[in-house]
């Protein structure tokens, strides 16, 4: 199971990394998941990582999904905000 906690490492950190949206936001979301994903290990121990893919679909699925249930004002603001953030990092 090691792998696997390795994989799903990379699979949160990859919604994570994708996700359009304040830092208090991304948490709460992959908290969620998280707690679906135990739920669903626990009724399916033998579940492979291509299992858990399926039954919850890739981290650009994921957030594709987010994307498409969120309120445009609000996405359009966390994209601006997220893009003036990268540009005062480039730029120090």
């Amino acid at each position: 199971m090691k792998q696997n906690d390795r994989v799903m490492k990379t699979y949160f950190r990859d919604i994570y990394d994708l996700l359009p949206c304040s830092r208090k936001e991304k948490r709460r979301l992959i908290d969620t998941i998280k707690i679906n994903m135990n739920t669903y290990l626990e009724e399916h121990p033998e579940a492979t990582t291509n299992d858990i893919e399926q039954y919850f679909g890739t981290p650009a699925v994921i957030v594709t999904s987010y994307i498409n249930s969120v309120d445009s004002k609000k996405l359009v603001k966390n994209l601006r905000l997220r893009k003036t953030i990268k540009r005062i990092v480039v730029t120090t």
